[in-house]
């Protein structure tokens, strides 16, 4: 068997080379983590009431995409622990960080737009089209509320226990212009 020796520069090459995969592959594992809390917080409330959801999510999915295509020659997929073809394990990748990355970014942009105030903020009354009260649970009875709508989106308020909601006629919502378009609604 011919033994190989390395140069002592090839040597340190590679053990830097492992040390950057190292680092990519916490980093990565690190934002996945995170991003899947804001994931399903993003679905939850944004969804439907403050922006368009699926724009986000594709917003997020394509950002993510492009940013793990952009680092992928600097992760090692060629382990010897991976059974799967370098295509599958590529994909599956930049499946995964496409979450990571797309919903960090995304969060980053929407913490900015109510952190400070966007493009432009606005305030306006809005007319109130329909109330009515929670379903009572075991631990919490009914609660009023009042719904309105902007621009194609539901926004409400929720009241004190025994409001008189059958009265109130509008809602005084704050608009957030914001970064890309997103525009967020704020109900005072």
């Amino acid at each position: 068997m011919k033994n190989i020796i390395l140069h002592p520069s090839q040597y340190q090459e590679e053990r830097t080379s492992d040390w950057i995969n190292r680092f990519f592959g916490v980093l990565f594992g690190i934002t996945f983590l995170i991003s899947i809390p804001l994931i399903f917080w993003t679905l939850s409330i944004y969804w439907t009431t403050l922006i368009d959801g699926y724009c986000l999510f594709l917003l997020a999915l394509f950002i993510g995409f492009s940013v793990t295509i952009l680092f992928r020659k600097r992760i090692d997929l060629s382990s010897s622990k991976h059974d799967l073809p370098r295509g599958v394990q590529l994909i599956l990748f930049c499946v995964f960080n496409s979450f990571s990355f797309g919903t960090i970014i995304i969060f980053s942009i929407l913490w900015g737009n109510q952190a400070f105030g966007g493009r432009s903020h606005t305030t306006m009354k809005i007319a109130v089209t329909s109330f009515g009260h929670t379903r009572p649970t075991r631990n919490n009875d009914p609660v009023p509320f009042v719904e309105a709508i902007y621009k194609n989106k539901k926004v409400g308020k929720y009241y004190p226990r025994y409001a008189d909601v059958e009265h109130v006629d509008s809602l005084k919502v704050s608009v957030i212009n914001g970064w890309l378009g997103f525009e967020v609604v704020v109900v005072e």
